[in-house]
């Protein structure tokens, strides 16, 4: 971080934690002009995504299609509701299958991140039937070095500040 960045105290975004929501938020907001500020307590980036492994759940995703994969949306709000148990809110499922497919790929546009994909990520619920073949749903994470914050800096094009 530079000396000025240091000394700043106003900042147009905060984002707290390092995770895939915030990493995303943090995304959006230094695309859109503001000038971000990532604070992580950790020593490392990530927060619960890098345990999980970083990856995001997209039905329809360009990664699959590239593959020559064919993805159903029916199924994958079958799944979704299917998984639920009843609870989910079948608006807002279907806007996050409506969405979530443009926001990957402006991700991975805006972000700077390349990604790899996964050999095989298999979906298996016994209570389900609107399966997909493996791998069709889960996109790679950012495959960015992540040796240190300066990483993220040229990934994302943020400032990370540990606190």
């Amino acid at each position: 971080m530079s000396v000025q960045d240091q000394s700043r105290t106003e900042w147009d975004v905060i984002v707290v934690g390092s995770g895939a929501g915030a990493m995303t938020s943090a995304v959006v907001a230094a695309d859109q002009g503001l000038s971000v500020l990532v604070v992580e307590k950790s020593e490392k980036f990530g927060g619960t995504s890098a345990i999980s492994g970083g990856g995001i759940w997209i039905p329809n995703n360009h990664y699959f299609a590239a593959k020559g994969g064919k993805d159903s949306y029916d199924k994958a709000l079958q799944y979704i509701l299917a998984a639920g148990g009843g609870k989910a809110d079948e608006t807002k499922v279907r806007a996050y299958l409506d969405h979530a497919p443009e926001m990957i790929k402006y991700l991975e546009e805006k972000s700077g991140c390349a990604t790899r994909w996964p050999r095989s990520t298999p979906i298996t619920t016994s209570t389900c039937r609107a399966r997909c073949p493996a791998g069709a749903r889960s996109t790679p994470s950012c495959s960015t070095p992540a040796r240190s914050a300066t990483s993220w800096r040229t990934c994302a094009g943020l400032r990370p500040r540990r606190c």
